[in-house]
């Protein structure tokens, strides 16, 4: 009889190797969200919180709870911290067994600090206790039976999981990954990107008022909950076409939604990563059922580098899980895996529906572009101990496009609200906000910019009331519309 290998995994080396993949904060917090809602398919309900770790700097415990049926003692023992165990429900939610060890790794890796898993099922609750589970990762993770009197006083009344971690600022900062410009420094603002992309992954289980078919809540500080809404791109145009694919003699029907976002849109300019007329926002997403399982993708569909000819392109793959189509994803779920055999022919056929000369165009700079580009024109034109900087945070998590302090003239502050469109009133209530932060913050503006594509009838005589008011340190507004031309800029 031949010799054989030991296949017995090392455990420290394994749990590091998982503690490597590229999952970002979104990712991770997906991972429990799919647990949560593959667990409780009828009317789930999802809190996440992220709070400040008392006395440890820029360390934060994030919060993921759910109001599911609890995991089994047995289940727990069995197969939830056991790498790679075969989901039971087949849904492509928890297709591959390795979501929540990857959570629990990373976390580990990042901090060094504690995590901890909590879970009660209703013999669990009829008991009187709960299951817990504390760091560190291994392969035989001890679970402790704890009285119900422990259980957190925020989490759900009834059966439901919990896991616990904890991040540097660092890492909660991956929420503006692949973003231009500087990320997120408060948790206002991590929470603000993470909603966005919870609203994009969740769009289909959101949508529907009062008749959709799940509930995600976001909090900071375990404070005042908020609803996460949808969220879709905001189109000026939008085509659907009908697909079909043969695959082992069986006909299956999928749909390529395809078309251009508003660029003038409140709820386009609103956006903070995605459906933006910019070129990180490029591309079409997939969802697979009702999750959005890939998002942004143009290079992988139609083999095109992001341009600012394609600004604005946005989209949908929709497949329905009910026929089967069901394109594998990578073991974190981060994205699809572009190497499976079903992804070539969905969009070898997406490409047949709409080939690349026919891929609708926005065109055209987006306004990203023309804030680098004013921002490169600024610094040039900045001397010798001057400020110049982009997306610069006035105090309570408000951020003003530019910021140019020309120390080299004394007390000059100018602040710039920039906009691809028409300049509007609710721009101008924008800039007034900037300079009252930053004045609030002891930094005083001397002249405020809104610069534009002209601007709608009613701007200028606002401005010109609002700079016969003065601000709370009792100084006069002094606020501008400008076009791009007057910069020498071609929007």
């Amino acid at each position: 009889m031949p010799e054989t290998t030991n296949g017995v995994p090392n455990a420290e080396g394994l749990f590091r190797g998982l503690a490597q993949a590229p999952i970002h904060l979104q990712n991770m917090v997906a991972e429990l969200i799919d647990n949560a809602l593959a667990a409780k398919p009828d009317d789930p309900e999802v809190w996440i919180d992220i709070s400040p770790l008392a006395s440890s700097g820029e360390l934060y415990r994030l919060g993921v709870w759910d109001n599911g049926p609890g995991i089994s003692l047995q289940k727990l023992k069995d197969e939830v911290l056991t790498l790679g165990f075969p989901p039971h429900s087949g849904s492509h939610l928890n297709e591959h067994g390795f979501g929540l060890k990857n959570v629990l790794s990373k976390a580990q890796r990042l901090s060094n600090k504690p995590w901890v898993f909590r879970t009660r099922d209703s013999s669990a609750l009829a008991s009187n206790l709960f299951y817990e589970c504390q760091a560190p990762l291994s392969f035989k993770v001890p679970i402790r039976r704890a009285k119900a009197a422990s259980w957190p006083a925020w989490a759900v009344k009834g059966t439901g999981t919990g896991v616990e971690v904890v991040l540097p600022l660092s890492y909660l900062q991956t929420v503006a990954a692949e973003r231009r410009g500087r990320p997120p420094n408060d948790l206002d603002r991590v929470m603000e990107y993470l909603r966005e992309h919870l609203g994009v992954f969740y769009r289909g289980y959101l949508e529907g008022g009062i008749r959709a078919t799940a509930k995600i809540y976001t909090s900071i500080g375990k404070l005042s909950p908020n609803l996460v809404d949808p969220v879709a791109p905001d189109y000026a145009s939008k085509k659907t076409y009908d697909a079909t694919l043969t695959i082992g003699g069986k006909v299956h029907k999928f749909k390529l939604e395809l078309g251009i976002v508003d660029k003038n849109s409140p709820k386009t300019n609103q956006r903070v990563y995605y459906y933006r007329h910019a070129p990180e926002s490029q591309g079409i997403d997939v969802r697979i059922g009702r999750r959005v399982v890939a998002t942004r993708l143009i290079s992988q569909v139609w083999e095109l580098d992001r341009h600012p000819t394609l600004n604005g392109i946005a989209g949908e793959i929709l497949l329905d899980t009910a026929d089967g189509l069901i394109l594998p994803t990578l073991n974190n779920k981060t994205s699809i895996d572009f190497d499976s055999p079903l992804w070539h022919k969905v969009t070898g056929k997406a490409r047949e529906k709409v080939p690349e000369d026919a891929l609708p165009r926005g065109g055209g700079k987006s306004e990203d572009d023309l804030r680098e580009e004013l921002y490169v024109q600024i610094k040039g034109l900045a001397k010798p101990g001057d400020v110049v900087e982009k997306n610069y945070n006035c105090g309570n998590g408000v951020y003003v496009d530019i910021m140019w302090e020309q120390k080299s003239r004394g007390t000059e502050l100018d602040i710039f609200e920039v906009k691809k469109g028409q300049g509007q009133p609710l721009n101008v209530y924008q800039l007034l906000m900037y300079w009252d932060a930053l004045s609030e913050a002891g930094s005083q503006p001397t002249t405020g910019h809104l610069v534009s594509e002209g601007a709608t009838p009613g701007v200028r005589s606002f401005i010109s009331l609002l700079n016969r008011r003065k601000d709370g340190k009792g100084r006069a507004y002094n606020l501008i519309s400008e076009d791009w031309a007057s910069h020498g800029i071609n929007p």
